[in-house]
């Protein structure tokens, strides 16, 4: 297999992937690593060109708000080109068959984002999280790496238990123009 990526040489990402591959090879899963260019990487994986991906699985605290990741579109890179179809994006379309499991994924979907009782509507993502237990597309090998904000005790205005997550807004979710400094 090829894994893909963009994660700058000598970098602790680029530590990751070698250390996936050594052990998928210890399991004999014969392994190649290929640093690509964003721009490239992108294009590739939009036209479903690229077999297996390294990407971040970010956006992932508050995932109905952005959901790409668990129903295979925009840059998902699992289904590209379901997605793109689903979307009614981009130029490389590709229908799924009938029978296909993301066809499930969003039907839940879509009676997810018209159900109005909040219960009810967790409920149908459970079940779209439940579909990826049972055909498991994006496969995580390594844990998120933390992001502490160390903050001096007299600089306030700062949330206790913030998460660091781009759905969130990073550190712009903190209302910054409020920030003081407490003397």
């Amino acid at each position: 297999m090829t894994v893909e990526h963009t994660s700058t040489p000598g970098s602790p990402d680029e530590d990751a992937h070698n250390q996936v591959k050594k052990f998928w090879e210890a399991i004999g899963v014969k392994t190649n690593l290929k640093f690509l260019e964003r721009s490239l990487f992108e294009q590739q994986i939009a036209n479903g060109e690229i077999e297996i991906r390294y990407w971040t699985l970010d956006r992932s605290s508050v995932v109905k708000a952005d959901p790409q990741w668990w129903i295979g579109t925009s840059g998902a890179g699992w289904a590209p080109t379901y997605g793109a179809w689903y979307d009614q994006r981009a130029d490389k379309k590709e229908e799924p068959p009938a029978d296909h499991t993301i066809r499930k994924i969003w039907q839940l979907w879509d009676q997810c984002q018209v159900e109005p009782d909040e219960a009810k509507r967790n409920a149908l993502f459970q079940q779209v999280l439940g579909v990826h237990k049972e055909h498991p597309y994006a496969i995580g090998v390594v844990g998120e790496k933390p992001q502490p904000y160390i903050v001096r005790t007299s600089f306030r205005n700062i949330l206790d238990g913030f998460i660091h997550d781009d759905t969130l807004r990073d550190d712009g979710l903190l209302n910054p123009a409020q920030y003081f400094i407490k003397k």
